[in-house]
């Protein structure tokens, strides 16, 4: 996930769910935050299954964190957290 990138959940070719990620990168400090994420079905396991992947691609990118700005992520805590000041979109 070298620049703003999104990834896709489908089945029998119809789309599931998707993740919309953007750089945010600052001083030497290399971000990939979660924009936005949907999905018809209330599963906890494809939210999970999207951001593995985005660990892996942003690690082979050189990413330092990666970063839900506060839309997403219920079912899964992060161990480290930070407040931040705003709503950053929208």
């Amino acid at each position: 996930m070298p620049n703003n990138d999104s990834l896709t959940a489908t089945r029998d070719g119809r789309l599931r769910a998707y993740a919309i990620f953007a750089r945010k990168d600052k001083f030497r400090m290399q971000r990939m935050r979660l924009i936005d994420y949907q999905s018809l079905a209330d599963d906890p396991g494809m939210l999970l299954a999207m951001l593995r992947k985005a660990l892996r691609l942003s690690a082979e990118a050189g990413v330092h964190i990666l970063e839900d700005v506060g839309c997403c992520i219920a079912a899964a805590r992060a161990p480290h957290r930070r407040e931040l000041g705003s709503w950053s979109y929208y």
